[in-house]
């Protein structure tokens, strides 16, 4: 026989509100906070804020310092892993939506060469590396890397 180990409702309605600000402080630097407010039918209530700071270096090179804080309350549903009882109609022990706390810091660096190429001599238009350590407080943790490339396309007139 096969555990079940998580029955939930077909239907789980969302709701989140974000607001987003952009403050511009010389021609350098820019304050970027967000906040993200978070609920649904399943019980949880989530509060997200995020802080990135991007500082333009030179006109080819800026770097963005970044972070963020989230927290969550569980989910009426969930329970540890066989703590529910049988006759528990709805179950999980899906930890994503237990009650956790997660940080993200982080660090952004984006390149654009045609600052210094000129549009008509690369099609290479931009290239971001971003890292960030994620640590969530039921013990998971991850080193995020990612890139980001930007090409640019020569738009081919159509022939008649």
């Amino acid at each position: 026989e096969n555990a079940v180990v998580e029955n939930l409702p077909r239907n789980r309605v969302k709701f989140s509100l974000a607001l987003q600000l952009n403050w511009f402080i010389g021609k350098r630097l820019v304050l970027n906070p967000y906040y993200r407010f978070y609920t649904d039918n399943f019980g949880i209530i989530g509060n997200s804020f995020a802080l990135e700071i991007p500082i333009k270096i030179s006109p080819k090179l800026s770097v963005s310092p970044f972070g963020r804080i989230y927290s969550q309350t569980a989910s009426t549903y969930f329970y540890p892993f066989q703590e529910a009882l049988p006759d528990t109609p709805f179950y999980t022990s899906d930890y994503d939506l237990s009650k956790f706390t997660s940080y993200t810091i982080g660090l952004e660096l984006d390149f654009v060469p045609q600052a210094w190429l000129g549009k008509s001599k690369s099609q290479f238009k931009e290239f971001s590396f971003r890292y960030s350590y994620y640590r969530r407080t039921d013990g998971l943790y991850a080193h995020i890397i990612s890139t980001y490339f930007d090409f640019g396309f020569k738009r081919i007139k159509e022939i008649k």
